[in-house]
């Protein structure tokens, strides 16, 4: 993702608080465009007005009442629900969703589908850049994509995890075709070979590389059903594709219960969307591989915030201080709201 036109909402109370989310069109992945997540803001808003922000389970009712899906516009809805808790609290997201297990984590970088050595050149400024995770993007050609990953392999050897994700590219024997020549290495997680879970399942018997699911898994009941069919060995949660914290806690519930690791990662989102979902990392228990920095992807680089939000330093994804999200946004580079809800 380099270019992308988000929404941002902010929720107001009668105490004067202001809370602020995210959300991220993707027709492709969630459904969504920018004129339904303006058009479900604008429904959803119409709704909950009046009600408590701490009655957060309540108002995921009422959202899912009255439109189905939407999960992006209802994430931005949510992230700043969370955000006037803890702004209401004086305390970060991450103490109001489990507490801290720790203040920074290491976060991947993606390297895009480009020609072998482009891709093993990238690698490599980014190892020298403190990074110890990467996506390594494949899934349009078989073959080449093992010359992909071979030529990260030799450049930069076991000093960063590869999370080779085909984006559901591949067929289930392409899969295991491709993922038999590469799982020597001991370095390498799959991410979502193949769509189906039968697919998945089937590419995981046969294979000694972990899964990890990520378009499977969009609802609690997908991590269910991933659990149920032995389809997986990681799941992959954003919060922009479950409709936020409130979702999002109930698959790592899911998984913890059931001993799965995680990766907390995102979408096309600025530093608002990315302190977000770090917000759900610092407060997890086993994650894997987690991605903040898609910030860093975008072409248009619009300095939102006057302070705060995840700081990403020497690969690492750093807690900021303060209540909420732990940021203050710049009005002025807002703008003014595209429409109000009253």
């Amino acid at each position: 993702y380099t270019e992308t036109i988000n929404t941002f909402v902010k929720i107001h109370t009668d105490d004067g608080l202001v809370g602020l989310g995210e959300a991220s069109p993707s027709p492709a992945f969630t459904g969504e465009s920018v004129g339904s997540i303006h058009d479900a803001v604008k429904l959803i808003g119409s709704k909950i007005i009046g009600e408590d922000p701490f009655d957060i389970g309540k108002i995921h009712g009422i959202m899912d009442k009255f439109i189905l899906y939407n999960r992006s516009a209802k994430c931005a809805i949510d992230e700043a629900l969370y955000d006037i808790m803890g702004r209401a609290s004086d305390i970060p997201i991450y103490d109001l969703i489990g507490g801290s297990y720790r203040d920074e984590f290491s976060t991947q970088r993606a390297i895009p589908i480009l020609e072998p050595d482009e891709m093993a050149k990238m690698a490599v400024k980014l190892v020298g850049e403190g990074y110890t995770v990467f996506e390594v993007k494949v899934g349009l050609d078989p073959k080449k994509d093992v010359n992909r990953v071979v030529a990260i392999e030799d450049a930069i050897g076991d000093k960063a995890t590869l999370i080779v994700d085909a984006n559901c590219g591949w067929d289930p024997m392409d899969a295991v075709n491709v993922l038999k020549q590469i799982e020597h290495y001991t370095n390498i997680l799959a991410e979502q070979p193949t769509r189906s879970l039968d697919g998945l399942a089937w590419i995981r018997d046969k294979i000694s590389i972990p899964i990890i699911a990520d378009e499977s898994l969009f609802t609690p009941e997908d991590a269910l059903q991933i659990i149920k069919k032995d389809a997986a060995d990681i799941m992959s949660m954003k919060l922009l594709k479950a409709g936020g914290f409130y979702e999002c806690l109930k698959i790592r519930a899911i998984c913890d219960t059931a001993g799965i690791p995680y990766r907390i990662d995102d979408m096309a989102v600025t530093k608002v969307g990315n302190t977000a979902s770090a917000h759900l990392a610092w407060s997890s228990k086993d994650i894997v591989g987690c991605g903040v920095a898609q910030h860093f992807f975008l072409t248009k680089k619009l300095k939102i915030l006057k302070s705060g939000g995840v700081n990403i330093a020497d690969g690492m994804a750093v807690a900021p201080d303060g209540p909420g999200l732990g940021l203050e946004v710049d009005d002025e580079v807002l703008g003014e709201p595209d429409f109000t809800v009253e």
